[in-house]
């Protein structure tokens, strides 16, 4: 992709610069572009929350609403307390390296900061998550969102100790309008 922008630019700039008849030597690229045809087995792996984007979502006193980013290339939550004050932000995108989908989330108050990620298999989406306090300290969750229906998942958390996963807490989650 880069060298194709590369390439675009560098002819937008030959074409202004040769406007006035002047003529520079014809340079081939040293490597032949990428190819632009869409392979069918791939997919946007981010496609996976679409089922999540839309409406919003009250679980216990929050309501969580989430967007598409640009593209569809990410997803971004946002979570309102009882009062409809912001509370918390996160983003999920994927992260072609890991080859994983690896998401970020911050409190409003700057307590916490959390390192998540996610996967999908079936009904069920895992975040396996790592808090960050703001004394360095941190802890390691997983977070388990089961879709019982179209508009309704159950969300348990888990922490992760010496034992095994402890569970913390569980809510069930349905969606509703904005």
């Amino acid at each position: 992709m880069t060298l194709i922008l590369c390439t675009l630019l560098a002819i937008a700039f030959t074409s202004t610069a040769n406007a006035g008849g002047e003529t520079e030597p014809s340079v081939e690229p040293s490597t032949p572009a990428p190819s632009m045809e869409v392979d069918p087995d791939s997919r946007n792996p981010m496609l996976e929350f679409s089922r999540l984007v839309g409406g919003a979502w009250k679980i216990g006193p929050l309501r969580h609403v989430f967007e598409w980013g640009i593209g569809q290339s990410s997803v971004i939550s946002r979570s309102y307390d009882a009062e409809g004050k912001l509370a918390a932000e996160a983003r999920w995108f994927w992260h072609p390296g890991e080859k994983a989908i690896k998401g970020y989330s911050v409190d409003a108050t700057g307590t916490f900061f959390a390192e998540m990620t996610t996967s999908f298999d079936g009904s069920l989406l895992t975040n396996e998550l790592t808090m960050f306090a703001t004394d360095g300290s941190t802890t390691d969750y997983t977070g388990k969102w089961d879709f019982t229906a179209e508009d309704s998942y159950d969300w348990t958390l888990y922490r992760q100790s010496e034992e095994g996963l402890v569970e913390v807490m569980s809510m069930s989650a349905e969606r509703v309008e904005n």
